[in-house]
């Protein structure tokens, strides 16, 4: 429960995990090197963890912990990264399907069996079954990323389908597009071509 931990830090007003490591680990010439925590029966690094300055980061984007934030401790406690995995895959779906609709409604003779085969292939697609059979962290981050940056492109195309653009829109694409980054920052060059192709018919108007 990587990103509740990341959450209960941030309550607290810290950026590293809340877990302090062991001075057996601090202690060792090298606490990366798996074989020498080994040969000195040293268990507490936690797997995909930063060690600095005595203190264990995660280097996965932020974003997801920020909405635990509601969340008391008691609850942050129950509530592991496989659980947020499912809930970002169950958004992206939403997002998802919210696109596939509007391009059925846009072609008029599509048949209802493509819109519906469509759906189900976004549903039960391999890659989206396989990452939540065995959600962790990284599945985690990449589904919070997927949602977040596809539901900044609903929002952008939503509002390029406005006679004119709405502002509340492009905030919402923006603020989709930023939580992804914060996920994922490997998003970042997608999200900038997205932002140019959103802005480009501005620059003509002008």
């Amino acid at each position: 429960n990587y990103y509740s931990e990341l959450a209960r830090s941030f309550k607290q007003g810290k950026f590293h995990l809340t877990e302090t490591p062991s001075p057996a680990l601090l202690a060792l010439s090298n606490p990366y090197n798996y074989a020498l925590r080994k040969q000195a029966g040293v268990e507490d690094f936690p797997w995909d963890a930063s060690l600095y300055d005595g203190k264990f980061y995660i280097y996965w984007g932020p974003s997801p912990s920020l909405f635990l934030l509601f969340f008391n401790d008691e609850t942050l406690t129950r509530i592991e990264d496989h659980h947020l995995a499912l809930v970002f895959a169950f958004g992206l779906f939403i997002y998802s399907a919210l696109i596939v609709t509007t391009f059925w409604q846009k072609l008029k003779n599509t048949p209802v069996w493509v819109y519906a085969t469509s759906l189900l292939v976004l549903g039960f697609s391999i890659l989206v079954t396989t990452m939540l059979s065995g959600a962790n962290v990284y599945e985690t981050a990449i589904f919070a990323c997927q949602f977040f940056f596809i539901g900044g492109c609903y929002w952008a195309y939503s509002t390029l389908n406005d006679e004119s653009p709405v502002l509340w829109k492009f905030a919402l694409a923006g603020i989709h597009w930023s939580f992804a980054i914060g996920s994922r920052v490997t998003i970042l060059p997608a999200v900038a071509y997205a932002v140019l192709i959103l802005l480009i018919p501005f620059f003509f108007a002008v």
